[in-house]
């Protein structure tokens, strides 16, 4: 009877073992899913408070969230792309989406170029308006030969919601 209960003792030890690292691994994830959905949360306030000039339409979001670790900080970004066509001639619908951005309360990034503008928004919010083209995330979200048929510049904005802040990130 003896060598029952310590083979089962043995066993259920074992077992508990093999579960710990299961367990913490459950919790890790269930914390950075937490984390994620408060960036998410927070990027779709933002969002819904973005400018739509007159002569732009909002084509695709494509979402994409992420968390990075690096130096004993996790920094949890929630991200859309929004791929949208504009009425206007390249460097003009840039101007207009700036001036739209800035009226809302957006901040200029200290680095501006000719085709491609930061913003930053309170301490979480980063938006990147550019001409150039899709990038890795957005190449394949849609048909961008026929899109540039249909309107006169293509408007891509990665807007972006960091924890714990764009200065900790």
């Amino acid at each position: 009877m003896r060598k029952k209960k310590l083979a089962v003792t043995l066993v259920l030890s074992g077992l508990l073992l093999c579960l710990i690292p299961i367990i913490i691994a459950i919790g890790f994830n269930a914390f950075e899913d937490y984390h994620l959905n408060q960036a998410r949360r927070g990027l779709k306030l933002i969002e819904a408070g973005l400018p739509l000039p007159t002569d732009f339409r909002l084509i695709k979001t494509v979402p994409y969230d992420n968390s990075i670790s690096a130096y004993g900080e996790t920094c949890y970004y929630a991200t859309d792309h929004l791929i949208m066509g504009a009425s206007l001639p390249e460097m003009q619908a840039l101007d207009t989406y700036e001036s739209s951005l800035r009226s809302d309360g957006w901040l200029a990034g200290e680095i501006q170029y000719p085709r491609s503008r930061a913003f930053y928004l309170g301490e979480n919010a980063v938006a990147v308006i550019t001409t150039i083209g899709p990038g890795d995330d957005t190449r394949d979200a849609v048909d961008y030969e026929r899109l540039r048929e249909q309107f006169e510049s293509v408007v891509f904005v990665r807007l972006e919601f960091q924890l714990p802040s764009t200065s900790e990130c």
